[in-house]
Parts: structure tokens; C-alpha cells; sequence
């Protein structure tokens, strides 16, 4: 019998003795197959049972290398698979750097009685985090040092007024101080319930975005009480403040100085990392976190935005959220020293991290544009009008029809394209009611890396479809490259874009706007539900 057909103990006794450990060069480097399995399991994708079954299986098919041999022994050798975890951490994972979270006392709810109550949950502070992560060989690859008196500098000279009397501004502070991000968003924690996670990072990094992303704190929605995240911020507003000043506090968080006993009593008032020191620059999430629990101005609010005096009502047409072309609008920018003098909001994030307004308030372009923003309102409404455009009950070719020439063209664009993402499907349910398909304004519904990789291969479809000498269809296609061109441009410009590059953004936004309003008008005039002017972000057309 061929050893191929072999299994098990069977395979290993046809193959002979294993060869012993070190026998080969690459034994000394770490296993490539190994890191990858690591990879997988720290991410989530794979479980530590199906990593070690994977190990096993490469290792019966002749694959030699330590690493590999200790994953497949985890669990003794799988026969207690509930100890194959605690074993792959104990080999792989014992000399992690991360610190432990910090165990503190919130009040929240029970889900079932709904009454308050006091109960621990774990915070990762941030400067603990900070502090430990420069002990590491790799702490300039995460937060690329050769990289921030660059950042700094191009931020000066965009004349930036959030630099204007920033407590960050010491000595050196353009070489020793790194520019970071907070991000907060419900998350999946089960069916009836989410998580809300606050995360943090660096804007500028040589890893991906999943591996340059730190946690900060989550707690379940359901079990949120008002003061929950009002405790988490107290700790988390202490340690950022540390973050300002490069150094381990020398009092808590309720001002009172560090008892001898306390974690964090060895280490007061030294540098968190040899003089370095970080400062959020950026905050990020989508507008209900903005709105819910930033507790910035809601959307539906007369005063909806935080950034201008833009307002809900059409009393002043050049002062109404709607008001989208920039020729007609009339908005006052909220200024950085505006924002510190009167916030407009109490959360602590706020009011007690030095340097931090509101104008460090940035909503992101995968809300703005692409996950139910003005990219899917734009694309939604064009193969709207692509599938319906004989109007409601006229259809001389069936929708289903229409949609599957379309979907045969975007796919010959993709190809010629080589699009790296690709939506896998398009169906009528993706922007449309099929029972009521003129009842709402459409909008696109996928992921938000799809959507940015439609609109090209769409509007080169658009191109044979549409007709330039109809001047709706003509501002459609406008429409569409000068969103074209502005996303493209985000995608080349550096994290702090020149002048230059502000002002062919502007350029483009504008002609985006302009045909978009235009859109909208020539809709309302033909009694058409299409080009929607409620837009995700107010702030994009200022």
C-alpha cells in the first residue's frame, strides 16, 4: 500500500523516525506556517482546537519544525481539547507585553430588573499600554518616530488653528510627540444585545489597521447605566492626560496622591517612553456615537451640527442643513478657541483631556461616503434610474431584466479594471423596495470597501448608457467622476494634505455638490424620489 493512503500512527512508521529537533537551518527561524496559525487564532478567524488540528495534519504530511510540533501537542495532543488554549498561550504568549486591564467599580444595569447596581469591569489604560509597548524592539514600526516631526510640520504649516496654545507644545515637542486616534462604535456581542467599544491607535503606523488598534474599554448596551461610561472616562481621561505629559502620574484620578501599595505608585513621575509622549488627534465614529455618546449635537436637533450654525428649518434657505450647494450657503464654522471656551458637550473627553475640543471631532469616510453615505445615495439613485427610468407601472423591460444587463456590464468593468473588491452580488433589495420601488429615495446597501469600488466600474457603464446631450443624465455622469476624482485624491494625499490638494478637494466637492443639487431639483420637478438631499455629513459640503 502506497504510504499516500496512510493515516495516523500507520503513516508515521512508513515515513520512519521523525528527524530531531534543529536538524535543519530553518530551525533556528521562526516557522512561517506557525505565525500564520498564531495569526489567525489571535484574530478570531481560527479557534486554538482547529490551529493544533492543522498542526497535526501538516506534521503528518512531513512537515519538521519545533514550533509546529508544540502547537499539535497542545491539549495532549488534542485528546482534552478544553486545555488546548491554556497550552498554546502558555508556549507562545507568556512573554506578552501587554499589561493587564484594570479592574474598577461602575454602576450600571441589571438587564432583567433594571435596577442600578455596582459591578467591576476591566479597562486597558492607555498610557500603561503606551508605556509598555516601547519596550518593545518594533515600538518605532508601531509608532513610526522617524515619521512625527514630519506630520508635525506639515500640520504647521497648514496653519491648523487646533496647534494655537496646545499644552503639548514643550520642549521638542515636534520630535517626541505622537499623534493618536480614539474610536468608538457598537460592536456584535449577541443576538438581543452589542457592545459599545472604545479603541485607540496611532494616525500613523507601518502595521495594518487591526494590528495598530488597542482597546480601551466595552461594556454591553443592556447593562448600561448614564453613569457607567461616566466612571470608565474618569480613568480613561487620566491616563490620556498622562499621555499629554509623556509621564506616570503622580496622583489618581481623583486628584489624590498615589499611595504606597498602589499599582501605579513605583512608577510615578517617570517617563512613560524615554521622553516621548502622545495626543489624540483625531476622534472618530459614525454619527450616533457622535450624537449618543459624545453627546454632540443630535441630526434631528434644530441646531444639528457641531462643526457651523447650520440649522434644521428653511426659514433662511443659506442657513438650512439642506442648503448643499456651496455658492448658497452661509454657514459660521464653529473656530477651535470657540469650541474650548463653550463646548458643546459635557462629556469628559472634552472637558477634561487638555487641548481636546470638539473640533478633533472627525467623522470618517467609510460613514460619510460609503456605508449609507453620499456614495450610496449617488449610486443608489442612478440604477434606480437605470431600472426604473420609464416611470412607475411603464416598464417596457422588466426590472430583473435591466438589472442582469447591468450586472453582466459591471462585471466586464471589473475585470478590465482588475477591481480588487468586487460586489458579489447586485439584487433589487439592495436599494429598492421590489414590492414599493418608487416609495422611498434609494440607497445602496453593502460594504463599505464594495462601494468604493463601484463607482468607477459603474460610471464607465454610465458612459454607453447615459446620454451627455440629456442634461439630468449628463450631471449624473458628472456627478459621478467628480466623486471619482475626490476619493482618488484621498487615496494619494498624504495624511496632511497640502494646499495644493485642499483646494482640488474643495474643487471636486463642489462639483459633486453643485450637479448633485441640481439632481435633486430636476427630481422634485418630475416627481421623482431620487438624489435625496439629506446626505450623511452637513460638514461635507462646508
Amino acid at each position: 500500500m502506497s504510504c499516500k493512503r496512510l493515516r495516523g500512527w500507520k503513516l508515521e512508521e512508513a515515513l520512519g523516525p521523525p528527524r530531531k529537533r534543529g536538524s535543519c537551518k530553518e530551525q533556528s527561524a521562526n516557522s512561517n506556517l506557525v505565525t500564520a496559525l498564531l495569526s489567525l487564532w489571535a484574530h478570531g478567524h481560527l479557534s486554538a482546537v482547529a490551529i493544533r488540528k492543522l498542526a497535526e495534519a501538516a506534521a503528518l504530511d512531513g512537515l519538521n519544525h519545533a514550533e509546529l510540533h508544540d502547537i499539535r501537542k497542545a491539549g495532549n495532543f488534542g485528546e482534552y481539547p478544553g486545555n488546548v488554549h491554556r497550552d498554546i498561550m502558555t508556549r507562545f504568549v507568556k512573554d506578552l507585553c501587554v499589561p493587564e486591564p484594570m479592574e474598577i467599580q461602575v454602576t450600571c444595569l441589571d438587564p432583567k430588573s433594571l435596577q442600578k447596581g455596582k459591578e467591576k469591569a476591566s479597562i486597558f489604560l492607555p498610557h500603561i499600554m503606551f508605556s509598555k509597548l516601547a519596550a518593545l524592539p518594533n515600538f518605532h514600526e508601531i509608532f513610526p518616530l522617524d515619521k512625527v516631526q514630519r506630520f508635525w510640520n506639515d500640520v504647521e504649516k497648514s496653519k491648523d488653528e487646533r496647534l494655537e496654545k496646545h499644552p503639548m507644545k514643550t520642549q521638542n515637542w515636534k520630535k517626541m510627540t505622537i499623534p493618536l486616534w480614539v474610536h468608538g462604535d457598537g460592536v456584535e456581542y449577541a443576538a438581543r444585545d452589542s457592545l459599545m467599544c472604545w479603541s485607540w491607535g496611532p494616525l500613523m503606523t507601518n502595521f495594518n489597521s487591526v494590528e495598530a488598534k488597542f482597546l480601551l474599554a466595552c461594556y454591553p448596551k443592556s447593562c448600561t447605566a448614564p453613569e457607567t461610561w461616566n466612571d470608565i472616562m474618569k480613568e480613561l481621561t487620566w491616563s490620556f492626560n498622562a499621555l499629554v505629559k509623556g509621564i506616570h502620574p503622580t496622583h489618581d484620578s481623583s486628584g489624590k496622591p498615589l499611595k504606597q501599595g498602589s499599582p501605579f505608585y513605583e512608577q510615578k513621575g517617570q517617563p512613560l517612553a524615554t521622553g516621548y509622549k502622545a495626543v489624540i488627534w483625531s476622534v472618530q465614529g459614525d454619527a450616533e456615537f457622535f450624537a449618543n455618546h459624545l453627546l454632540l449635537p443630535h441630526w434631528c436637533a434644530h441646531l444639528p451640527c457641531m462643526e457651523c450654525d447650520c440649522r434644521q428649518s428653511d426659514a433662511k434657505p443659506s442657513k438650512w442643513f439642506k442648503t448643499i450647494e456651496m455658492d448658497k450657503q452661509a454657514f459660521v464654522k464653529v473656530t477651535n478657541s470657540q469650541a474650548a471656551e463653550r463646548p458643546p458637550s459635557k462629556h469628559p473627553l472634552f472637558n477634561q483631556v487638555p487641548g481636546l475640543t470638539t473640533k478633533f471631532v472627525r467623522g470618517d469616510s467609510l460613514h460619510i461616503l460609503w456605508c449609507h453615505g453620499n456614495y450610496s445615495h449617488l449610486l443608489g439613485s442612478i440604477i434606480h434610474y437605470l431600472i426604473y427610468n420609464d416611470g412607475p407601472g411603464r416598464q417596457k423591460v422588466a426590472p430583473q431584466q435591466r438589472l442582469s444587463l447591468l450586472w453582466e456590464a459591471l462585471q466586464k468593468e471589473y475585470k478590465a479594471l482588475k477591481t480588487p473588491t468586487r460586489l458579489t452580488n447586485l439584487k433589487l433589495s439592495m436599494f429598492v423596495d421590489q414590492a414599493k420601488p418608487h416609495s422611498a429615495h434609494p440607497c445602496l446597501n453593502c460594504k463599505g470597501s464594495e462601494a468604493r469600488h463601484l463607482l468607477l466600474p459603474l460610471l464607465n457603464v454610465c458612459k454607453v448608457l447615459l446620454d451627455e446631450k440629456i442634461w439630468h443624465e449628463a450631471a449624473m455622469l458628472e456627478a459621478m467622476q467628480h466623486m471619482h476624482k475626490l476619493v482618488e485624491l484621498f487615496g494619494l494625499a498624504d495624511i496632511v494634505p497640502t494646499h495644493a490638494e485642499f483646494n482640488k478637494a474643495m474643487t471636486f466637492a463642489k462639483g459633486f455638490l453643485d450637479n448633485y443639487s441640481w439632481l435633486n431639483d430636476w427630481a422634485l420637478e418630475e416627481g421623482k424620489l431620487l438624489f435625496t438631499k439629506c446626505l450623511s455629513s452637513t460638514c461635507f459640503s462646508i
